[in-house]
């Protein structure tokens, strides 16, 4: 799903060709609203605000820090 909203924003951008294996790759347009929201907040960068009540790490993810991505991968989790 996030390669589908990353693709999404590429041909947005300019992007006119690409290799891509589009077997699993999922429609923009019948992504879910919440989910692309979500994905589009890790691609740029985005704190997630909203996150589902049934996502198993949504506690981990309301709570991040703003420096999450700065920070050594074997700090970033607390």
């Amino acid at each position: 799903m996030v390669n589908s909203v990353f693709l999404y924003y590429c041909t947005k951008a300019g992007l006119d060709l690409a290799i891509v294996n589009t077997e699993k790759l999922e429609r923009f347009a019948s992504i879910p609203e919440h989910e692309r929201r979500l994905a589009e907040n890790l691609l740029f960068q985005h704190a997630a605000k909203e996150v589902p009540a049934e996502n198993s790490h949504g506690e981990l993810l309301r709570n991040a820090p703003a420096d999450w991505r700065s920070r050594a991968r074997n700090r970033r989790r607390r």
